[in-house]
């Protein structure tokens, strides 16, 4: 299968500069909308007489570049294929979550998502493990018994999902919700978990000190959590022109 290794390296070096090139353009903007909301810095949501957004421009700009001078490209490749995966797991959660548009049933199907990503996750990697090790048969009832689990998620949540099938839903309709999503996650735990390990400690550690900026830097500053959605909820304003209005 070496010949398919060629094939996809010749397709990553044809599409890597078209997608850098319009990550650095949308950057900006997306740092713009995030600042708006109060979770980046003021900084990033000023704009200049000509409503160009020169700071996020310059700092954005600036900090690519360095990373792209430093770091090593093999190590930037891996990271963004963890980064794209893991947005596409929160993709098809959210995906599937919209569906259920009764309170009781978005209560009980992120209950059942979050399940359903750990259950198989945990088969994707003991099956990834046993092989690696080469451990007998008997450790691949761990794996189906997770794998249980995540099928009986997925046929629970396709029945929450059910209600977009009736007359009456105003919603968007599609098929395959949620197994086509539910396969996806599958898949993309399998792509994450065939990274180095070294990798993945590092998109982890990354991962956490975001984490750590959205709870004491981002929000407390939060529009939307501090006042934007008591307001909506008292006054029945749409919450996207609270938060595109100007702070």
């Amino acid at each position: 299968m070496s010949w398919a290794g060629y094939i996809v390296s010749v397709g990553e070096l044809c599409t890597l500069p078209v997608v850098a090139l319009l990550g650095a353009i949308a950057q900006p903007r997306l740092q713009y909308a995030i600042a708006k909301d109060g979770l980046l810095p003021r900084i990033f949501a000023e704009v200049d007489e000509k409503g160009n957004l020169v700071n996020g421009i310059l700092i954005s700009g600036f900090a690519m570049t360095m990373i792209a001078l430093v770091v090593p490209f093999s190590f930037m490749d891996a990271l963004c294929s963890a980064g794209s995966l893991l947005a596409f797991q929160l993709t098809n959660s959210s995906l599937i979550l919209v569906r259920s548009d009764e309170v009781e049933n978005y209560t009980e199907a992120r209950r059942q998502m979050v399940v359903f990503s750990f259950s198989s996750l945990c088969a994707v990697v003991l099956s990834n493990v046993i092989v690696q090790c080469s451990l007998n048969g008997l450790s691949w009832l761990a794996v189906g018994f997770f794998g249980v689990i995540s099928l009986a998620c997925a046929w629970r949540l396709s029945k929450l999902c059910s209600g977009a099938r009736k007359p009456t839903y105003v919603g968007y309709r599609v098929w395959g919700v949620p197994w086509l999503q539910c396969v996806s996650i599958l898949i993309n735990w399998q792509l994450l978990a065939s990274l180095e390990l070294w990798m993945l400690l590092v998109f982890i550690a990354l991962g956490a000190l975001a984490f750590v900026f959205y709870i004491c830097v981002g929000l407390p500053h939060s529009v939307g959590n501090n006042t934007a959605w008591a307001a909506a909820e008292e006054n029945g304003t749409d919450l996207r022109t609270l938060l595109l209005d100007d702070i």
